[in-house]
């Protein structure tokens, strides 16, 4: 009777500790999010019209995927951030085409890649 119940709170535990590993592990690969540099993204296309950016191209490392981009102008320049991660169900890959609408873009003349404090031109190119 008693190596039975230790049989049942043994494999209680066990599956316990796995099903909050599984979990953890998920959260981990959706929340692991960070800004990509030049030397991960291969650009295929930047084109800039007067109401409108357009970006394409894929990551260079097969284990990033690409998330998200963010951007802010700063008089004629605009910078670009592009979010990455590791690859999972939801973001499967790195290839990437964005298009961004905004009236404003017809003041802008140069687009910048944008690391941490660092930023780089992309548009047009150098």
């Amino acid at each position: 009777m008693f190596k039975k119940k230790r049989l049942v709170w043994t494999t209680a535990i066990l599956l316990a500790v796995i099903l909050s590993g599984i979990l953890v592990f998920r959260s981990v690969l959706e929340m692991n999010e960070s800004e990509l540099s030049t030397a991960e993204i291969a650009f295929n296309q930047v084109e800039l019209t007067p109401n409108a950016l357009r970006l394409s191209g894929t990551l260079m490392a097969s284990a990033l995927s690409y998330r998200d981009c963010e951007y802010e102008q700063d008089g004629s320049n605009l910078y670009i951030t592009l979010q990455g991660g590791l690859v999972t169900k939801k973001h499967p890959h790195g290839d990437f085409d964005i298009s961004i609408q905004n009236d404003g873009f017809s003041k802008v003349d140069r687009v910048y890649l944008k690391h941490g404090e660092d930023h780089v031109l992309i548009y047009p190119q150098p």
